[in-house]
């Protein structure tokens, strides 16, 4: 028995998929929400952005020549050095450089110069608008200076300059401030590069000033050792002028050291100079006193010969001259010793003095070299230079963060078609037949819209009137 239906069963179909006109529609019913949205973020763009303060730039450019940084000259042969077999690459030493200019007591000394505030600088955030002038914390506080500095340093920019010919860096620094005052600008960025400069100098100049109080304390040993060298000499001539006045036992003897002393020593222009010629050396001291002995010796032995001539040995007078010989001998022999002994020892002071004095005019001539230096103007010894002074930024210049009128707008127009999906998402009215026929998964033959009561009253005429019979009833 077959049973006729007005829709006879079948397989489940798949429902419609959406299509641009679903969407259109969808946007077209949810304009409003999406315009008041986008009204709203464009609203509080142009508040942020007016209230935004105007950013000034100043640029500078430093010159870093890597090739002649290096310890001073003075150094040299004072200090251990030991050069290494592979020089640092160049990006190495401009990355040092670039950390040396980012230091916190570089910008701290800025801050701290020109009294800066952190309604002077830029803030990160870039709808971030201009603090207020009463909460403005001053440099001097502990926890305000610390907040300004960082904010300082977040305004700086220091990058090296791209080659134009080659894929590498240039030794040429650009260096960039940001602030909201074009006064600052170019005064802190001064400042900056000034205590940036200086940071290497004053490394110099204090290591030049350690090392000359050392060499001076050095200086000041050298020289006690020379004079004290100097009066050893002394003194020994003098010890051995008057034993050999006493070995010659005459009146001469006096005159005879004195001139000994200036034989064996000369006054130069740098002190004593010890006459080290050959016929001293050879001869054990060729003296005055040594020659008188000499002669003295000579005269005995020829009165000796002449007297043996005459008389026999065991006379008195050639027993007498015997006698006299042999004591003559005997003290030219002592005095030839000593000599000998003498010259060796005023050898052995000489070089000591010798290396005294030379002790003493090399660190005489390291002491002017730091002196020199120390007296040079720190930038004329650098390798550090500005080529480009800070530009001073005119008011017109002052630039604002576009990114923040535009952040606006799409912002909320993002946030209205996020609210208007969600809208749609959560509704389950059935506006049209297709939107019946996808959520029930029938098919539609017909749709009736939503009438309003004057399309209902112009179609099927105004509704009947109803009496109520118990009002009826009581008003009666």
């Amino acid at each position: 028995m077959s049973h006729s239906t007005l829709f006879p069963p079948s397989e489940p179909r798949a429902a419609a998929p959406r299509t641009v006109r679903d969407l259109v529609a969808v946007l077209y019913r949810q304009a409003g929400l999406i315009a008041v949205c986008a009204l709203v973020g464009t609203a509080a763009s142009v508040a942020l952005y007016l209230r935004q303060p105007r950013v000034y730039t100043s640029t500078a450019k430093v010159w870093v020549q890597t090739e002649q940084q290096g310890s001073p000259s003075f150094l040299s042969g004072i200090a251990a050095y030991r050069e290494t077999p592979y020089p640092d690459p160049v990006n190495r030493k401009i990355e040092t450089e670039i950390e040396l200019m980012l230091t916190r007591t570089n910008a701290q000394a800025v801050v701290e110069k020109y009294a800066i505030v952190d309604g002077q600088l830029v803030h990160g955030g870039p709808a971030r608008p201009r603090p207020d002038s009463e909460p403005a914390t001053p440099a001097s506080a502990p926890d305000g200076r610390a907040k300004t500095i960082d904010l300082f340093l977040d305004g700086v920019s220091v990058e090296p300059l791209r080659s134009k010919t080659a894929d590498t860096s240039s030794n040429v620094i650009e260096v960039k401030f940001d602030c909201t005052d074009p006064a600052l600008a170019p005064k802190a960025l001064q400042s900056f590069l000034d205590n940036y400069l200086q940071l290497g100098a004053q490394q110099n100049r204090r290591l030049g000033e350690t090392t000359s109080r050392l060499i001076e304390t050095k200086l000041a040993q050298a020289k006690d050792d020379l004079r004290q060298s100097e009066d050893r000499i002394v003194t020994l001539l003098v010890q051995d002028g008057g034993a050999t006045g006493r070995a010659a036992g005459d009146v001469g003897a006096p005159a005879a050291a004195a001139g000994r002393v200036g034989n064996a020593y000369a006054a130069t222009e740098g002190g004593l100079k010890l006459d080290l010629s050959p016929d001293i050396a050879a001869t054990g001291g060729a003296t005055p006193v040594v020659a008188a002995l000499k002669a003295q010796t000579l005269d005995l032995q020829l009165r000796l010969d002449e007297a043996r001539q005459l008389y026999t040995d065991d006379a008195e007078n050639v027993r007498s001259l015997r006698t006299q010989l042999a004591g003559s001998q005997q003290r030219l022999a002592r005095t030839v010793r000593e000599n000998t002994q003498l010259e060796a020892e005023l050898n052995r002071l000489e070089r000591a003095r010798q290396l005294a004095q030379e002790r003493y005019v090399e660190l005489q001539r390291k002491l002017d070299q730091i002196d020199l230096y120390l007296r040079l103007n720190p930038t004329e010894a650098e390798s550090r230079v500005i080529i480009d002074a800070p530009d001073h930024p005119t008011a017109a210049e002052g630039k604002k963060k576009k990114i923040v009128a535009l952040l606006g707008p799409v912002a909320g127009l993002l946030l209205g078609l996020l609210l208007a999906a969600l809208r749609e998402l959560g509704g389950d009215r059935m506006r049209s037949s297709r939107e019946a026929g996808r959520a029930l998964g029938v098919p539609v033959l017909g749709a009736i819209p939503t009438l309003s009561a004057k399309a209902r009253n112009s179609y099927f005429g105004p509704p009947p009137v109803t009496h109520d019979v118990a009002a009826a009833a009581e008003l009666a």
